[in-house]
């Protein structure tokens, strides 16, 4: 009998805690529902909080996955920078400046994460649509993250052409990728 009482007051908890507007933000995003991000944000959830434990955003979530409608959302209505670091934060919340060494465009010692902008997320799964809206709108297509990849050496590994024909008329540069 008293596993019965705790299990019936376990339910009524979880049933008062109402919906995570944060998990539904990372759902919405992943799966491509604009009307869900916009009503994730209505009931609480920032645009610029973490998601994933690697620090990704809605922003990279939503360009990894090609959902360029959501990508302009986030950029034009809730201002979401196009070169959001995927950074570790304290409390999930809010953004983390991430130094950058001007000369070699590489994030400095500091914030964990993968350090990934919207771009390179893109750049990685070869969402070419939503890598032109970026670059048209100013991504930085020299950052690099972590380990030194840049937005054009992430399609070396996918091979895809196309994507990195973009990126170099976008001024992308071949000296100094990773290091070389």
């Amino acid at each position: 009998m008293p596993i019965l009482a705790l299990l019936s007051l376990l339910a009524a908890l979880c049933s008062s805690c109402g919906p995570d507007p944060r998990a539904d933000l990372e759902q919405a995003a992943r799966q491509g529902d604009l009307a869900g991000v916009r009503a994730a944000i209505a009931a609480g959830a920032q645009p610029t909080m973490q998601l994933e434990d690697n620090g990704r955003q809605a922003i990279h979530l939503a360009a990894w996955k090609g959902h360029l409608d959501i990508v302009k959302a986030l950029v034009e209505e809730y201002s979401a920078s196009l070169d959001e670091r995927a950074v570790i934060k304290p409390g999930r919340i809010g953004r983390v400046a991430v130094p950058i060494d001007s000369t070699t465009r590489k994030p400095l010692p500091g914030p964990e994460g993968t350090l990934m902008t919207p771009l390179m997320e893109t750049v990685s799964e070869s969402q070419l649509e939503v890598a032109r809206y970026l670059l048209a709108k100013g991504a930085d297509v020299h950052a690099q993250d972590r380990y030194g990849n840049s937005s054009l050496m992430l399609t070396t590994f996918s091979q895809n052409t196309a994507m990195a024909d973009l990126l170099l008329s976008y001024g992308a540069s071949v000296s100094g990728i990773c290091g070389f």
